[in-house]
């Protein structure tokens, strides 16, 4: 039994919510590099992970975050632009903190521009909810993570 042409759309749908949030990260790591690399040099508030950590959140986060955004793609609900438009606006929010933190060194404005990113994602997770609980579930790491994130990026705005 072959695929039909509603599974292969379906299949490059999933393809592209997963790698649209990763290439995002990816760009925006990608124009940080150097202010990441010194990023080492940095004082930090306690309990800041070693460096690889961050790639390997990073990384589960956005694949986490395309998993939601495909289960939304595909249920056929009638808020669903109303979620997907929360979900592209907090990914452009995300893709700018890291040139804002790490590419100009502004770390009160991206700690600002965190804090936004947090209210989004938290929006995100209640509109999801009223949808798709178990969808909402698996963002609530995105949302824990980006508010232990603001901790970090207060800390490094304060030691530094």
């Amino acid at each position: 039994m072959g695929k039909t042409k509603d599974s292969k759309s379906f299949n490059l749908i999933l393809v592209l919510c997963l790698l649209i949030p990763l290439a995002v990260g990816g760009a925006s790591a990608f124009v940080s590099l150097d202010g990441i690399k010194a990023f080492g040099d940095l004082k930090k508030p306690p309990l800041t992970p070693p460096g690889w950590m961050f790639i390997v959140v990073w990384t589960a986060l956005y694949l986490l975050m395309g998993a939601a955004c495909y289960t939304i793609v595909k249920d056929k609900v009638h808020k669903r632009a109303a979620v997907l438009s929360i979900y592209v606006l907090q990914l452009i929010f995300n893709g700018i903190w890291c040139p804002l933190f790490f590419g100009q060194g502004w770390y009160w404005i991206s700690a600002i521009w965190l804090i936004v990113l947090v209210g989004l994602i938290a929006i995100l997770v209640m509109m999801v909810w009223r949808i798709r609980k178990g969808t909402a579930l698996i963002l609530l790491p995105y949302l824990a993570w980006s508010v232990f994130a603001l901790y970090l990026n207060i800390g490094a705005a304060t030691l530094n």
